[in-house]
């Protein structure tokens, strides 16, 4: 886990100053950088609810088909850190699709991750 927080750290911090990375189109607002940090804390959340429930594989599998039904820590981490810095530099790149895209899969995350601890405090099973 520690490693999964420390890979999401570090993209946080990588993006927290995205706009003097690389040259863009036009600067964030500050309404899609609200954006961006809802993005991120959502993702955040799934990733850690996902490496929570992994740890009982007896009874929990994950649903994301590109993950395989048990991932290892390294592989949550790979997979969540990739998608956020993707989803980032897409919104990054195209800010017509800032807002859309950063609400719309920000709030996919949030669901999963609310899915995810729902189904570990109810003691849903396979």
């Amino acid at each position: 886990m520690k490693k999964i927080l420390i890979i999401l750290l570090i993209m946080m911090i990588m993006f927290s100053g995205c706009e003097s990375l690389m040259p863009h189109p036009r600067p964030w607002t500050k309404r899609e950088k609200m954006a961006a940090g809802f993005f991120i804390t959502a993702h955040t959340l799934n990733a850690y609810s996902t490496e929570r429930h992994q740890n009982h594989p007896d009874c929990y599998y994950e649903r994301n088909s590109l993950m395989g039904k048990h991932p290892s820590d390294t592989e949550i981490g790979v997979y969540f850190s990739l998608t956020g810095i993707v989803a980032l530099l897409i919104a990054h790149w195209y800010p017509e699709l800032r807002e859309p895209l950063l609400y719309g899969y920000g709030g996919l995350n949030l669901g999963m991750a609310i899915s995810d601890f729902e189904m570990m405090k109810n003691g849903n099973h396979n």
